[in-house]
């Protein structure tokens, strides 16, 4: 298929592949490839219908972020032109949502931000996975989008920002209410 033409199915393989995992996933506690822990049954042998050759590969979030990675690779960064504004935002969440491949997150990060240059893709999207990259490199966040508590979801706090005095001038640049009316929502007021 030629760069730039969208692909008849891409939108609603955007929208449906995000469906498909979820914050509860296993893959979280383990990391994409890395082999589940073996579930035995009576005598050491798998559980009927267990195949004990799967991997964390197979995880919902794994196989999603293989999928984009494949998008990507034939199709560029599946900005508006390409997917329209919701599938956009799917494909943004898949990306924002990558945390077990960091380098595919930058690669990601860098298309959006070249699409957020061309006006392909939307501020605010580039905005949360700038911040979220930062997370996994353990610095200072540019937007305030990131947040963190004691584990217990208590002591809610922003993580560290960088030039904290021009915070509301960054989010307001890419569409982002101010720090204030975030934190709020943030906790609920």
């Amino acid at each position: 298929m030629e760069a730039g033409r969208r692909p008849p199915s891409l939108p609603g393989h955007c929208l449906s592949r995000r469906r498909t995992g979820g914050p509860g996933s296993d893959e979280r506690r383990t990391g994409c490839g890395v082999p589940p822990p073996r579930r035995t049954g009576p005598g050491g042998a798998a559980p009927r219908g267990q195949d004990r050759r799967r991997t964390r590969d197979a995880s919902p979030r794994c196989r999603q972020t293989a999928w984009l990675q494949r998008v990507i690779s034939e199709h560029g960064w599946p900005g508006l032109a390409l997917v329209g504004e919701r599938g956009a935002d799917e494909s943004w969440l898949l990306a924002q949502h990558a945390d077990l491949d960091p380098a595919f997150q930058r690669r990601a990060l860098d298309l959006l931000k070249a699409a957020v240059e061309a006006e392909d893709a939307l501020p605010r999207h580039l905005a949360y996975l700038t911040d979220r990259v930062l997370v996994a490199a353990g610095e200072p966040k540019v937007y305030g989008t990131r947040y963190t508590d004691d584990g217990d979801a208590t002591n809610l706090r922003l993580q560290p920002v960088a030039d904290p005095d021009r915070l509301d001038e960054r989010r307001a640049a890419t569409g982002l209410e101010p720090a204030a009316e975030y934190d709020r929502r943030m906790r609920g007021h």
